[in-house]
């Protein structure tokens, strides 16, 4: 079955390491821009299931603000104990200045 993407937001409604948290079908999302780059995870950390938004975004990671735990938002991969288990992470695009997201 093909993916259907979904707008997220406008490219320009990010700056550079800025994260924003979209609500769509009832899963929150995390969009980030690295390095002009657009990425969407879950915003929701394995260990604990508790949002991630609230986190510091450094070396293309996202710190979860409530036990450490770090993961790539690249690629979702948990990069910190106590997180074992990787995010969500959605295939994304930009066409005419719209972030869109496969769900």
């Amino acid at each position: 079955m093909e993916a259907t993407y979904q707008i997220l937001c406008k490219a320009n409604d990010l700056d550079e390491d800025q994260m924003i948290v979209v609500e769509i079908e009832g899963i929150s999302i995390l969009v980030t821009k690295i390095n002009g780059d657009f990425y969407a995870v879950e915003n929701k950390c394995t260990h604990e299931s508790l949002a991630l938004s609230g986190g510091q975004i450094s070396e293309n990671q996202i710190h979860c603000p409530h036990h450490g735990a770090r993961f790539d938002l690249k690629t979702g991969k948990a990069t910190q104990f106590p997180a074992v288990v990787d995010l969500k992470s959605y295939s994304v695009k930009v066409e005419n200045d719209n972030v869109l997201a496969a769900l």
